[in-house]
């Protein structure tokens, strides 16, 4: 929903919607697939200065703990390229 709202120019509303799932559930939820590193980042491009950055490093963190967890080598991988692009 999130992505529909920055899409429509709702930047705002998708911050506090970005803010309240993360709010319930700050490091996502590895049983329904959600490593939660997408809203961090997603919101990261919605903020600026500290709050950006403190964004953007919560989510590499999610993205490598994500990588860690994973027993599947591609799925690994994936992962590790995804948080060295954020950078």
């Amino acid at each position: 929903l999130a992505a529909v709202l920055i899409d429509n120019g709702k930047n705002e509303e998708a911050a506090l919607l970005l803010r309240k799932s993360i709010k319930l559930r700050p490091e996502g939820d590895f049983e329904t697939g959600d490593d939660g590193y997408l809203k961090y980042l997603t919101l990261a491009q919605l903020l600026e200065g500290k709050a950006a950055l403190s964004c953007y490093r919560k989510g590499v963190d999610l993205l490598r703990q994500a990588a860690d967890r994973t027993p599947d080598l591609e799925e690994k991988e994936s992962l590790k390229k995804r948080a060295a692009e954020a950078y």
